[in-house]
């Protein structure tokens, strides 16, 4: 992390420590693009979907008056990847955008029977 100088509105403030995730900086493209990191340009219609997958960074700003919403959600194959990113933001003090611990916790409890291990052995008699 690096000493950000964003405004208190972006996460940043006086000698506060942020991390890229919190910055609210704009980089050029041709930037990005001159150094290795594949960039993707679209246009949002109405009623269109757009999805980020994980460890992809976006951006974007709106031209007039708009009405944004956002969903987090998450297929199966990305379940790994979540769980993987806990442990770097960890340091940083970053929440996940989802609860990966409270996800599984949840899916298992909705697993049919015939899906669940086994139960443990009982021990064994002294």
């Amino acid at each position: 992390s690096a000493r950000g100088s964003a405004s208190p509105a972006c996460g940043g403030g006086a000698g506060r420590s942020m991390t890229l995730a919190e910055k609210c900086y704009m980089v050029s493209p041709d930037v990005l693009a001159a150094r290795g990191v594949g960039v993707y340009r679209l246009v949002q219609h109405a009623g269109d979907f757009v999805i980020s997958f994980p460890f992809a960074f976006h951006s974007g700003f709106s031209h007039g008056f708009n009405f944004g919403e956002a969903v987090n959600f998450a297929i199966p194959s990305w379940i790994p990847k979540g769980f993987a990113s806990l442990p770097r933001g960890r340091p940083h003090r970053l929440e996940p955008v989802m609860d990966m611990e409270k996800m599984a916790f949840d899916a298992a409890l909705l697993l049919p029977p015939h899906l669940l291990p086994p139960p443990p052995p009982p021990p064994p008699a002294a």
